[in-house]
């Protein structure tokens, strides 16, 4: 069932339909909000822009994830294919 949840991004509050946890939902946009904070820090752009290099940001981050993920995955599997091949031999 879906809840509101209100969050505040660069000083605005948003209401979020969502199916997730509040406190989910909440750590989400406290991580973008601080992601914002230390562009903002750094640079003189306008929110718009900030907004955009954090969504980029945050994309790469998602992505460099994404890619150690599935090379842990494929580690895994070949492992478990090389322990069941080792027991198969055994038998």
């Amino acid at each position: 069932m879906a809840r509101t949840v209100k969050v505040t991004l660069m000083g605005t509050d948003f209401r979020l339909q969502t199916e997730e946890p509040e406190e989910f939902v909440m750590g989400v946009a406290q991580l973008v909000d601080e992601r914002i904070g230390e562009l903002r820090s750094r640079t003189n752009l306008p929110s718009q822009h900030l907004a955009l290099l954090t969504a980029l940001t945050l994309a790469e981050d998602l992505q460099k994830e994404r890619n150690t993920n599935r090379q842990l995955r494929e580690l895994w599997a070949n492992r478990l294919e090389a322990l069941a091949a080792r027991a198969e031999t055994r038998q």
